[in-house]
């Protein structure tokens, strides 16, 4: 009998981006095709957990904001844009991203980095609250999640819904 590492079967393998347990082996995951046993999908994930605490919020916890990039710095993004349609496109500006944080599934990181669930929970609180300050927060910084009961928009609905579900667990 080989010493050396068992192969997982092929359905675990596939499912798997963080690597298998396979008979008390480790198997390294293998991701779009590259397999490398010092590739640490667990490691990869704490870095960015820590980046977004770190240096994408802007350290305020009862107004949280995100920057446009992930090196932190908050400038234009796409500025003069040509996207394709023929019509160039004015450019996102600072913070405008940010709501991916919330909605892009960024809060299940929450699990390595306890800051991330605590501003996660900071923006579902915000996003249903009814003082002015916070509405005008959400409707300036958040408008995805801000409610538009004249128009029967419930797209804020499905976007709170998407924040939520990765605040779970």
């Amino acid at each position: 009998m080989s010493s050396g590492p068992i192969s997982p079967p092929a359905s675990v393998s596939k499912l798997s981006a963080r690597g298998v347990r396979h008979l008390g082996v480790y198997c390294p995951p293998k991701v779009f095709g590259y397999s490398n046993r010092r590739f640490d999908p667990a490691a990869l994930r704490r870095a960015f957990a820590n980046q977004v605490a770190a240096k994408i919020w802007n350290h305020d916890g009862l107004y949280p904001l995100f920057s446009n990039y992930w090196d932190g710095s908050n400038r234009w993004y796409r500025v003069g844009y040509e996207n394709g349609t023929g019509e160039c496109q004015a450019g996102t500006p600072p913070y405008d991203l940010g709501w991916s944080i919330p909605t892009g599934g960024y809060l299940e990181w929450s699990d390595v980095n306890p800051t991330i669930r605590a501003l996660g929970k900071r923006l579902y609180e915000q996003t249903n609250a009814q003082d002015a300050r916070s509405r005008a927060f959400v409707g300036k910084f958040y408008r995805q999640f801000a409610a538009r009961p004249e128009t029967g928009n419930t797209a804020s609905d499905v976007w709170r819904l998407t924040m939520l579900s990765s605040l779970i667990g």
